[in-house]
């Protein structure tokens, strides 16, 4: 008999007899029902889960496969009031998981919203899930229709503030700007009037109406809601910092267009007084011809990168070459003193700065390079 109960052991890795739980079977299942529902079939996905809870109701995946029944039955399988119920028994039976925090909001956000039907609820969420894969403007379109025939539907301020925001997307911003703006005048005190107003001033600004922005959050801090006036003082701070910086912009431009003007005129007098023979214009200055020829190099290899450093290095290599070339035939011309060179030189240095000033604000990277000047590369 000890020589049969060692052969079985060996036979089944358990002196006991008694064959070994698998630890890891949970998480294989949960990893099951993760593959079925990303390949799309989220009724199969579901039938694993069951499965888990009901072979394995203490394994460590018990819980995050409870909350994963409960996501699809919501997002997959149109049925929220299901899913309400799984949540509630989610904080019932694991008070203590991880995901207990998740499915209490969602039980908050399906109690508030289920009580025009299961239907309604079920449409609006479907909409929204399938927005990733259809245009924007028929989401829109979607929603709208859904709205227009359920007008006391709970959720009407949060689907018109997301319909506003898809017409932005498209690109239809006169349709986007007449819903948002209805949002506001039709539901003040709701959250959504106040996303609405950000968006509207984001997209203002977007669109270079700085005049227009300033409105908005105007709108913003008179909302019935206090907690939107700092959002409306950060935007107008914003609005604020891109005036100042198109200021800057627009006087760098000034400047290098006075210099290069003053050059090339320069250059234009030295011919006619005789002091410039016209066939020395056909001689590009050596330095003139190395610069081109070093930032040629640096735009085909920032080509493969970033689209936007690619269009500065282009305006600011035309700028630059433009006061290099008249620069460099004058001063093989002209005799001047030390001081008066010392002056040409800081000229011709703050028109290089006024040359990258420009060309970032050429190529719209202002943004970027202030949030890197401010935060570091990584930042």
């Amino acid at each position: 008999m000890v020589l049969f109960w060692c052969l079985f052991a060996l036979l089944t890795g358990d002196p006991s007899g008694v064959k070994t739980p698998d630890p890891n079977a949970g998480r294989d299942l949960y990893y099951q029902a993760l593959q079925a529902a990303r390949a799309g079939d989220s009724q199969k996905a579901v039938d694993i889960l069951k499965h888990l809870r009901a072979v394995h109701p203490r394994d460590s995946f018990a819980d995050d496969a409870l909350l994963e029944q409960a996501r699809l039955a919501e997002e997959s399988l149109s049925e929220p009031a299901n899913a309400l119920s799984l949540y509630r028994r989610l904080i019932q039976q694991y008070p203590n998981s991880r995901s207990v925090r998740r499915a209490k909001a969602r039980v908050d956000f399906l109690s508030r919203h289920l009580g025009q039907g299961e239907q309604v609820l079920s449409a609006y969420q479907k909409i929204q899930h399938q927005s990733v894969s259809i245009p924007p403007a028929e989401s829109a379109e979607k929603m709208l229709g859904l709205l227009e025939n359920h007008k006391d539907f709970s959720l009407r301020p949060d689907g018109l503030y997301w319909v506003g925001s898809l017409w932005i997307r498209a690109e239809k911003y006169d349709r986007a700007r007449k819903i948002l703006w209805a949002v506001v005048a039709d539901y003040p005190e709701h959250r959504a009037a106040g996303l609405a107003l950000l968006e509207l001033g984001n997209l203002e600004i977007k669109l270079g109406n700085l005049g227009a922005a300033e409105k908005v959050y105007s709108a913003l801090a008179s909302l019935p809601k206090k907690e939107w006036q700092k959002s409306s003082a950060g935007g107008q701070r914003r609005v604020d910092s891109i005036r100042f910086r198109n200021r800057v912009i627009f006087w760098a431009w000034v400047f290098w267009g006075l210099v290069a003007f003053c050059l090339w005129l320069s250059v234009v007098i030295g011919v006619t007084r005789k002091k410039i023979k016209p066939s020395q214009l056909i001689r590009l200055p050596i330095e003139a011809l190395a610069y081109l020829l070093v930032m040629v190099v640096l735009i085909i290899w920032a080509s493969s990168g970033a689209c936007q450093t690619t269009h500065a290095l282009i305006w600011l290599t035309g700028m630059v070459f433009l006061l290099l070339v008249p620069n460099g035939w004058l001063l093989r011309k002209l005799t001047l003193s030390v001081p008066k060179l010392m002056c040409w030189m800081l000229v011709l240095l703050l028109a290089g700065g006024a040359c990258i000033v420009a060309a970032i604000g050429a190529a719209d990277m202002a943004t970027q390079v202030l949030h890197t000047i401010k935060f570091g590369p990584g930042g």
